[in-house]
């Protein structure tokens, strides 16, 4: 299987399990997640250990939902993966939808060595309340509370 075959298979798991993409994982990854501002969830990560953690942390706060087909372009051992998602705050039930991000991985032996995700998800996380992505509740008020859903 090419590295974008494999990338498809473990970045959109039919089923939702991450485990393939963990056991996917260099035991020397790097892992850049890059949400503008200060987000609980934005950093680097090295290690299988580090970033398995990461995505522990990331299944206790928030669950994805991808809202477009996702685009695959690479070339050798490397693969972009383009696409827009939309998550549900578990703290306050709230979802945040229109969420573009861009991540590049990098293959070595089938292994992802390094990943680097960018994500637009700032607006909904500033303390100016500026959300330009849509944040709804439960009851389905938009979403203003500027000291950070998560």
């Amino acid at each position: 299987m090419d590295n974008i075959g494999l990338a498809k298979r473990l970045i959109d798991p039919p089923d939702g399990d991450w485990q393939p993409l963990l056991d996917h994982l260099a035991e020397d990854v790097v892992f850049n997640v890059t949400i503008p501002g200060d987000t609980p969830i934005s950093g680097e990560f090295r290690g299988r250990r580090a970033v398995t953690e990461h995505f522990a942390r990331l299944g206790y706060l928030l669950e994805f939902r991808q809202e477009r087909p996702m685009e695959f372009l690479g070339s050798g051992d490397h693969v972009v993966v383009l696409g827009r998602e939309s998550f549900l705050i578990k703290k306050n039930r709230a979802t945040v939808s229109g969420s573009e991000y861009a991540d590049v991985l990098d293959f070595r032996d089938g292994l992802i060595t390094a990943s680097s995700s960018s994500k637009t998800c700032r607006p909904w996380w500033t303390p100016t309340g500026a959300h330009s992505h849509r944040c709804t509740t439960p009851s389905g008020r938009t979403c203003r509370d500027g000291s950070g859903p998560l």
